[in-house]
């Protein structure tokens, strides 16, 4: 799960702290999905990799791969080397209610970020419970249909809704917006409403 996490103010110290644990971890976790794979030409993790400034994550490592020749695209990398499956990434992942009381305890607001359907339908309650307070339903790529799925999965759920959050480098940064009484319910979250 992809969790997003917003705070009124600037963030608390102490979640910082725990983003940079977060990255430290992540570039560790690429030096040893490097090793593991053993193939020439894939850079080390970066000094502020390193120093947790920088979260590495599969997509890097895909994207190295296709710059030293092994495979032609990121897709190629992903299915030939880097589902979870294959080994070289493992996974070292805070359990979700952990990240999400630390979060609450600290005054953040919670979504999780492009859930697919079926997943959202089977974890929203329960995670709502642990203190989500919002899904990331509408983004770029979308339909018609999976928008709406994704407002009666809300409603019903009783969580917000956010949107276009989570870029991930595609696409135009900032071309997709929702609409403003879409965001209000989030908006009053995140002011303490």
């Amino acid at each position: 799960i992809h969790l997003l996490v917003y705070f009124p103010g600037d963030m608390p110290q102490a979640f910082r702290d725990f983003c940079r644990e977060r990255a430290i971890s992540r570039a560790d976790r690429y030096e040893g999905a490097r090793e593991s794979l053993g193939l020439s030409g894939i850079p080390p993790a970066t000094e502020a990799a390193r120093r947790g400034e920088v979260a590495l994550t599969r997509a890097h490592m895909a994207r190295s791969l296709v710059k030293a020749g092994h495979v032609d695209h990121v897709g190629e990398a992903f299915g030939r080397f880097l589902k979870v499956e294959h080994g070289h990434f493992q996974r070292e992942e805070p359990e979700i209610a952990d990240v999400l009381d630390l979060a609450g305890s600290l005054g953040g607001v919670c979504s999780w970020a492009h859930p697919n359907p079926e997943r959202a339908r089977a974890w929203a309650q329960p995670l709502a419970k642990l203190g989500l307070a919002a899904l990331e339903g509408l983004r770029p790529g979308q339909g018609r249909s999976q928008r709406n799925t994704f407002r009666r999965l809300a409603k019903a759920r009783g969580l917000a809704l956010t949107g276009g959050s989570d870029w991930h480098g595609r696409g135009l940064f900032g071309a997709f917006a929702m609409d403003g009484q879409q965001a209000a319910p989030f908006a009053r979250l995140l002011a303490g409403d």
